[in-house]
C-alpha cells in the first residue's frame, strides 16, 4: 500500500533540501557537531542553511504574498 501523496508544490523544496545535504554531505545538527569539533564544513553549511533560509523568505514573499515570519505576529 502506498502512502499518501505528496503536493508537487512541495518537490522543488524537497529536492533543494536534498541538493544541499549531499553537498555539503551533512544535515543542521551534524553541521553544529561538526562546528564544535572544529572543522570548516559545518561552518560553509551552516552558512549555507542560513543564506538559503534568507533567500527563501524573500522569493516566498515576492512571489507568494504572505509572510514567512511567526505565528504570532
Amino acid at each position: 500500500m502506498a502512502g499518501p501523496r505528496r503536493p508537487p508544490r512541495h518537490a522543488g523544496r524537497r529536492r533543494a533540501v536534498r541538493v544541499g545535504w549531499a553537498l555539503s554531505g551533512a544535515c543542521p545538527s551534524i553541521a553544529l557537531v561538526q562546528l564544535g569539533e572544529g572543522q570548516l564544513g559545518g561552518l560553509v553549511t551552516l552558512v549555507g542553511i542560513f543564506a538559503g533560509n534568507f533567500v527563501y523568505s524573500i522569493v516566498h514573499e515576492r512571489h507568494f504574498r504572505w509572510s514567512t515570519s511567526s505565528c504570532v505576529d
